[in-house]
């Protein structure tokens, strides 16, 4: 049975989702049942009521959309919101992707500037535009992964430096957590997501795990960015397991000539122990032929 709200309840459904995980940029589709049914994975305790349609959730989630700038270009037969929330941005139905090219923490707070940017990051960027355009011409999806945190999240925490003092990075609105220059021209094109994560694995960012969901014919997933120990094994990892969870053959490669991390020369031991493990775990770690 589906989860029905009355309308004085759905304001506090979609508070408890939109006002504490704004990250609606990148989501082609929300539906009203998949916020209600996921309100257990951010641990949400809210009431539910069974004797109202969805259309009160809808409602709200539009005037909630409008007041924060974003345009609802849609509401399709489903009762599904089709969020233009980049300008020009043209997504089609997600079932008609066959590859996905993942693009991992590619912010200026890990690149240009910040305090755990390294700009020995920009050696990867190249390669990166060469397998981003190869994704375009195949008409694969494209997902751009942006770490964008608050100034009080708890990821900060893990993150100190010598003295052990907070280390602050990619916060809201500092520019540190915007796509670098070089490859803004493509998070703004056509089949192209971007998704905020406030974690180290971008598959615990709700929007993205919703995107597996719904693309269900992915047969082929190519993963690119930073940092390689962390963000990028944590999330390539995570998806690996969904996949096979759900029993779906999905090829996984990690391109090592498109990936890197900050204070490389430093961290070798990291970066070689996440690779092992992710070629433990069936992810394929290619580079191209020279």
């Amino acid at each position: 049975m589906k989860l029905k709200l009355k309308k004085e309840d759905a304001k506090k459904v979609i508070e408890a989702y939109y006002k504490k995980h704004k990250q609606f940029e990148g989501c082609a589709i929300f539906t009203p049942s998949k916020i209600i049914s996921n309100l257990s994975i951010l641990g949400k305790n809210v009431p539910i009521e069974r004797d109202i349609e969805d259309k009160a959730v809808l409602e709200v989630l539009q005037e909630m959309l409008k007041e924060d700038g974003y345009e609802v270009s849609s509401i399709n037969h489903h009762n599904d919101f089709e969020l233009d929330v980049l300008e020009n941005k043209q997504i089609k139905n997600l079932k008609v992707y066959k590859g996905m090219l993942i693009v991992v923490d590619m912010v200026n707070g890990f690149v240009k500037k910040g305090a755990l940017a390294d700009t020995e990051i920009e050696k990867i960027v190249p390669r990166q535009i060469e397998l981003i355009k190869e994704a375009k011409a195949k008409e694969d999806l494209v997902v751009f992964i942006k770490d964008t945190h608050e100034e009080d999240s708890v990821e900060h925490n893990r993150f100190r430096d010598e003295e052990g003092n907070i280390v602050k990075h990619c916060v809201r609105k500092t520019g540190e957590e915007l796509v670098i220059d070089e490859l803004r021209e493509f998070e703004n094109s056509k089949d192209t997501l971007s998704i905020l994560k406030n974690s180290t694995s971008y598959m615990e960012a709700l929007e993205f795990r919703m995107l597996v969901m719904e693309a269900t014919n992915i047969e082929r997933v190519d993963v690119v960015g930073c940092c390689t120990d962390i963000c990028v094994f944590n999330g390539s990892m995570g998806l690996a397991n969904y996949y096979d969870q759900w029993n779906r053959d999905v090829d996984i490669r990690v391109h090592t000539d498109a990936i890197a991390t900050f204070l490389e020369a430093d961290r070798q031991d990291y970066v070689e122990a996440s690779k092992l493990l992710m070629k433990q775990q069936g992810i394929q770690l290619v580079k191209k032929r020279k």
